[in-house]
């Protein structure tokens, strides 16, 4: 069309009947805008397309519901705009020179683009197999004009939340892989450590065994970290178990010598955090239950009091109640805000990022399985600067089915 000549008949339609001409809804009113997406950084969309009044049109709907908007009016500039990487990309099929297949192929096989969201939209009712095409092509999901801006923006969101619950996914991946591999260097670091001085101690000893408490100290020491690295083993692999439950072996318990055991194998850990224990242990408390299970939910108990609670006092309490063992371990440290008390339960979840680094936030999810796999219960008592309870119950009769 030459430079300023009119489209034929555009002056003569209403704008509301030429933008339905073309396929597309007029986006609500400012009163009637949509609810904007979020308080947090808007999404950016790029729109492309080579009508110029869909492009505004589309453009302006998704602005009065919070997007940012990009346009690009032909494939060659939408590649260059998708360099920035918005969030989304809502792309016309069937235009000049780069149609939106091909846009769309060059978007997902280049890897800076390919995360970005592909949405063909086009006005033209294309058969199956074109939109067969353009799915397998790489766009991610096709919506055909005319389409009502209420339903344009519902997609864009649902849309959009698929791609964050993905993101997130991956960081809390990327995030597990980091904690376990600091979980496993520990322990590994610990172990070296004490075989390389054993064998210095057997070098300066010209090769000749080693008096009996020197060895048995190197070897207790070299057996803890074995046995912490066997913990974290089982750890990762209840994790990902299927969520049927935790298979338990049941055998009679003393919980009250069972609690003295572990804070025995925790004193020095205590006296390195600088936590007094104290122990409030009702005796005599029998019961049926998985000896190992129980042993490594109250050590990841204590453990998080000892972590959280760091140069303060903690305190573990054992009580019959009702047919059931109760026991409670107390910390005095930052304590757990009110929003993060039912999801530090579950897999890979930490009360605070203050030790996202150093956890795998796998205890607290096994210590509630274990006690939903014996019938019992956990749950946390707490507010944020004022310390935290947990309290772990299991019923100590075996006619419990498991």
């Amino acid at each position: 069309m030459p430079p300023g000549e009119r489209a034929p008949h555009a002056r003569r339609l209403r704008p509301d009947t030429r933008l339905r001409t073309l396929g597309v809804s007029p986006p609500a009113s400012p009163g009637g805008a949509l609810p904007p997406v979020s308080d947090s950084e808007p999404a950016s969309i790029l729109i492309v397309n080579d009508d110029p009044v869909v492009r505004y049109v589309t453009s302006r709907t998704l602005r009065l519901a919070g997007f940012r908007t990009l346009e690009a009016g032909e494939g060659a500039e939408a590649l260059r705009l998708a360099a920035g990487l918005p969030e989304l990309i809502l792309l016309d099929v069937q235009m000049p020179g780069l149609n939106g297949f091909e846009v769309a192929r060059r978007l997902k096989a280049n890897p800076t683009t390919a995360g970005i969201l592909v949405v063909h939209l086009s006005g033209e009712r294309l058969d199956s197999e074109a939109k067969v095409r353009g799915l397998e092509g790489g766009a991610d999901a096709y919506l055909t004009l005319p389409i009502e801006p209420a339903e344009l923006v519902a997609n864009v969101r649902a849309l959009l939340r698929l791609r964050e619950q993905a993101l997130s996914a991956v960081r809390r991946r990327d995030a597990f892989f980091g904690a376990a591999a600091h979980e496993l260097r520990t322990p590994l670091t610990a172990l070296a450590l004490r075989l390389q001085g054993l064998l210095r101690a057997l070098e300066r000893n010209g090769g000749e065994g080693l008096p009996g408490a020197q060895l048995r100290e190197h070897l207790s020491a070299s057996a803890q970290q074995v046995e912490r690295l066997q913990r974290l083993a089982g750890s990762l692999l209840d994790s990902a178990r299927p969520q049927r439950g935790l298979p338990l072996e049941i055998a009679q318990v003393d919980f009250s010598a069972l609690v003295h055991e572990v804070v025995a194998r925790h004193r020095d850990e205590a006296a390195h955090a600088g936590c007094p224990l104290s122990l409030d242990v009702e005796p005599g408390v029998v019961g049926y239950a998985d000896v190992q299970r129980l042993a490594h939910a109250l050590e990841a108990l204590l453990s998080n009091a000892l972590k959280y609670g760091v140069g303060r006092p903690v305190s573990l309490r054992l009580r019959r109640v009702d047919g059931r063992a109760q026991l409670s371990v107390r910390d005095e440290g930052i304590g757990v805000p009110l929003e993060a008390q039912a999801r530090i339960f579950e897999r890979f979840e930490r009360a605070t990022e203050s030790y996202q680094g150093s956890s795998l936030g796998l205890g607290l999810y096994l210590v509630q399985q274990t006690a939903l796999a014996h019938g019992g219960s956990v749950r946390v008592e707490s507010r944020p600067g004022a310390g935290a309870t947990f309290t772990l119950e299991v019923p100590l009769s075996r006619s419990q089915t498991y």
